[in-house]
C-alpha cells in the first residue's frame, strides 16, 4: 500500500496507505510534535531542547531555503532583530546564569517559529492555514490535558508521567487552585490563559473560513476545548483583553463572514459558560478520584457546538447577513453581556456550608466601628481582615476580628482599601445573609452569586483593591528604577531578576516585571524596546495592508 494512489470521483490522484494518512493528517501530527517541543522547554530540559532545535532549524532552513526566503518579510526581519538584540545583551548582562536562561527561551521560540514557516506545505492560504492548525492543535492539547487533571486522569497521568522524564516540574503539579481556577499542566494559569486565548482566536478563524465540513468540525472541537480551558483558567487580564480582541476581530473580518463569526462567538460563549458552571459545581475541590464531569462537559459541549453548526446555523446566518441588522445585533449583544455581568455581581443570596468548608468574601465599608448580623441555622466562625495599600503590595493583612459570627465586632482602619470576611463552619448548615452595621456605614456581605460560576465569583473578590494588580504596579515602578541605570542598551537579559532586590522598598521575589514593555526596557534599553514595539507595529501594518488587498489571506483578521 506504500505510496499507492487511486483516482477519485473528481479525477484527482490521491495517495492511500501510510503516506496518504500522513499527508491528510500532517497538521495534527505536527501539532503533537510542536506540543512536545514546547513541553520540554522547561528549565530542566531546555538546554538540550534548544541545541536539538538549532540543528534541526538550520537543516530545514537549508533544505527549504526558497520557502524561508519567500517568508522573510518585514515582520520576520523585526523578529530576528529583537532576538539579535537579546543575544547581544548577553555580552554585558551582569549575571550569565539569569541571562542564559532567558535567552534559551527566546531562542527556542525563534526556532519553533522558523520551523513552522519552512516545513509548512504549500504557499499562501494553504501554508497559513496549516501553521494556524498546528498552533490551534497544540493549545487544544494543553487544554484537554489540563481539564483532565481535574477529571479522570486517564489522559493527563500518562502524558505527565512521560513528560516527567524530561522535567521534574510535571511530577509536582496538581492542576488546580482549589475553588478558584485550574492552574494547568504548565503550572501558571496566566501564561496558560494567554496561550489558549491565542488558540481561541485561531480556531475561530479556521472554523469560520473552512469549506469542508469535516475540517470545520475538527476546528470547532479545538475551539470549544480552547475556550473552555481559557475560562477555567480565568485570568482577569486575559479575559478583558480577549473581549476587546473579539470586537476588533469582528471589525476586521470580511463582511461575507462577519455574521457567521458573530454567531459562532455567541454560541461558543454560551456553551462554554454552561460547561464551566457544571465543572465549577462538581470538580473544583482537590482531586480525590474519578470525576467524569469535566471531560463529559468538554465532549458534550464540543458535540453541541458541532451539532448547532449543522442544524442551526443554516437557518440563522442568512438572516444575519443583512448589513444593517448585524451591527445592531452586535451592539445589543455587547450591551446585554455588560448588563448580565453587572447583574451577576449584584444579585446574591445565601450559601450552604458543608462541614469544614470555607468561604472568602470582600466588602468596602468606610472607616469606623461595626458589628455583624447574620441569619444562619448553626454556628459560623469568621475572621475579618483589612488591607491597606501597603498590605496589598506585600500580600499581608491586619486581622480585625476572629471568632463566632454571632458576636463579631470590628473597627475598620482609616487607610483600609478592602475588608475580607473568611467564613467557616464545623457542621453542615445554611448561611442566608450577613450584614455589617456601624455609625458611618452599613451594607451586605455578598455570599452566593446566583448568576456566576463559583470559581469566577471567588476570583472577583476584592476586585476594586486587587492585590495582584497593585503589586504589579510595584514591579513596574521598580523596573523603571532599573531601566534608569542603563536607559540606552539596558542591563542585559535577566537584568530584572538580577537587580530587583537592589531597588525594592520591601522584600518580594519576582523573575519578571509582568509587563513586557517594562521588561524589554530593563533588559535591552530603548534600543530593545523600540525593536519590540516596531515588531508589533509592522505586524499590525501587515494585517491592515493584507486586509485591504483583494484576495487577502482568509486568516488575516484572526
Amino acid at each position: 500500500m506504500m505510496g499507492k494512489k487511486y483516482r477519485s470521483k473528481h479525477g484527482r490522484l490521491s495517495a492511500v496507505g501510510p503516506l496518504g494518512f500522513l499527508s491528510r493528517n500532517s497538521s495534527a501530527i505536527a501539532a503533537l510534535l510542536f506540543f512536545f517541543l514546547v513541553c520540554i522547554g522547561l528549565p530542566d530540559s531546555i538546554k538540550g531542547t534548544v541545541m536539538f532545535l538549532i540543528v534541526l532549524t538550520v537543516v530545514c532552513a537549508l533544505v527549504r531555503f526558497s520557502k524561508l526566503r519567500s517568508a522573510f518579510t518585514l515582520p520576520l526581519l523585526m523578529l530576528f532583530l529583537v532576538v539579535l538584540m537579546d543575544g547581544l545583551s548577553l555580552l554585558y548582562a551582569p549575571s550569565g546564569k539569569f541571562a542564559l536562561g532567558e535567552f534559551l527561551q527566546v531562542t527556542l521560540a525563534l526556532c519553533l517559529s522558523v520551523l513552522l514557516l519552512v516545513v509548512a506545505p504549500g504557499e499562501g492560504q494553504r501554508s497559513g492555514r496549516w501553521i494556524a492548525a498546528v498552533l490551534e492543535g497544540c493549545t487544544a492539547l494543553g487544554g484537554l490535558i489540563s481539564i483532565d487533571m481535574i477529571s479522570t486522569h486517564l489522559i493527563s497521568t500518562p502524558v505527565l508521567r512521560f513528560l516527567g522524564w524530561f522535567d521534574n516540574d510535571y511530577n509536582l503539579t496538581s492542576g488546580l487552585e482549589v475553588g478558584t481556577r485550574i492552574t494547568s499542566m504548565f503550572l501558571n494559569p496566566n501564561v496558560f490563559a494567554g496561550m489558549v486565548g491565542l488558540g481561541v482566536l485561531l480556531s475561530l478563524g479556521l472554523a469560520v473560513s473552512a469549506e469542508a465540513r469535516r475540517e470545520r468540525m475538527c476546528h470547532l472541537v479545538c475551539l470549544f476545548i480552547n475556550a473552555l480551558s481559557f475560562v477555567l483558567a480565568f485570568s482577569m487580564g486575559a479575559s478583558a483583553t480577549i473581549a476587546l480582541a473579539f470586537l476588533v476581530y469582528l471589525i476586521l473580518e470580511r463582511r461575507e463572514r462577519r455574521a457567521a463569526l458573530f454567531l459562532l462567538m455567541l454560541k461558543t460563549l454560551i456553551l462554554t459558560v454552561i460547561a464551566a458552571a457544571l465543572i465549577s459545581m462538581t470538580s473544583f475541590q482537590a482531586w480525590s478520584g474519578f470525576q467524569p464531569i469535566p471531560i463529559l462537559s468538554t465532549l458534550l459541549g464540543a458535540a453541541a457546538l458541532c451539532a448547532s453548526d449543522v442544524f442551526l446555523d443554516p437557518h440563522i446566518v442568512g438572516r444575519l447577513e443583512d448589513g444593517k441588522k448585524l451591527p445592531i445585533l452586535i451592539s445589543g449583544a455587547v450591551v446585554l453581556l455588560v448588563c448580565y455581568f453587572l447583574s451577576a455581581c449584584l444579585i446574591t443570596g445565601g450559601v450552604t456550608f458543608q462541614a469544614g468548608e470555607g468561604l472568602r468574601r470582600a466588602a468596602y465599608p468606610e472607616p469606623g466601628d461595626y458589628v455583624l448580623r447574620a441569619e444562619a441555622d448553626g454556628p459560623v466562625f469568621v475572621m475579618v481582615e483589612s488591607q491597606n495599600q501597603r498590605d496589598t503590595m506585600m500580600h499581608t493583612s491586619t486581622i480585625l476580628y476572629q471568632g463566632e459570627l454571632s458576636a463579631a465586632a470590628f473597627a475598620v482602619p482609616e487607610d483600609s482599601l478592602v475588608v475580607y470576611f473568611n467564613f467557616s463552619a464545623e457542621q453542615d448548615l445554611r448561611l442566608d445573609s450577613v450584614t455589617y452595621e456601624g455609625g458611618t456605614d452599613s451594607g451586605r456581605v455578598p455570599l452566593g452569586y446566583k448568576l456566576l460560576p463559583s470559581f469566577i465569583a471567588n476570583r472577583l473578590q476584592g476586585l476594586l483593591a486587587n492585590q495582584n494588580a497593585i503589586q504589579r504596579l510595584v514591579f513596574f515602578s521598580d523596573g523603571m528604577k532599573l531601566f534608569r541605570r542603563s536607559p540606552m542598551i539596558g542591563l542585559g537579559l535577566g537584568g530584572f531578576e538580577n537587580g530587583i532586590m537592589s531597588v525594592q522598598s520591601f522584600y518580594y521575589v519576582a523573575r519578571h516585571a509582568h509587563n513586557h514593555y517594562v521588561q524589554a526596557a530593563v533588559d535591552t534599553g530603548l534600543v530593545g524596546l523600540l525593536l519590540f514595539v516596531g515588531l508589533i507595529a509592522v505586524s499590525a501594518a501587515a494585517v491592515l495592508l493584507d486586509r485591504r488587498r483583494a484576495g487577502g489571506h482568509c486568516l488575516t483578521p484572526a
